[in-house]
């Protein structure tokens, strides 16, 4: 039995189109990784820390790992302030940036 030409161009588009999408996914998957081990953090006039959640006063361990990267920069001397943001959660009493004053405040 014959195959016939508009079969082996749709196997052959088939083919391509998965090459091109392994491509492109490869070429995206190393383009972030390479950038995620690339710091590009240069003096400014402050520091911005988005809130997260915080538990009884303590942030979470998400807001701590943001606070300590703030406090290494704002040490570094690449910003003069930091700037803390994030509300009340439900049933709280802390915002979350005052429990991220009192993390920086405990840090020195």
């Amino acid at each position: 039995m014959k195959k016939s030409a508009s079969f082996w161009n749709k196997k052959l588009f088939l083919y391509l189109t998965i090459l091109v999408f392994l491509s492109t996914f490869s070429f995206i998957t190393l383009d972030v990784y390479t950038q995620s081990r690339h710091s590009e953090t240069k003096k400014a006039d402050a520091i911005v820390v988005l809130g997260a959640r915080q538990i009884g006063g303590q942030p979470s361990p998400v807001f701590r790992a943001r606070l300590d990267r703030s406090y290494e920069l704002y040490r570094s001397g690449l910003a003069s302030i930091i700037i803390l943001t994030g509300g009340i959660g439900k049933g709280e009493s802390f915002s979350e940036a005052v429990a991220g004053k009192n993390y920086l405040i405990s840090k020195g």
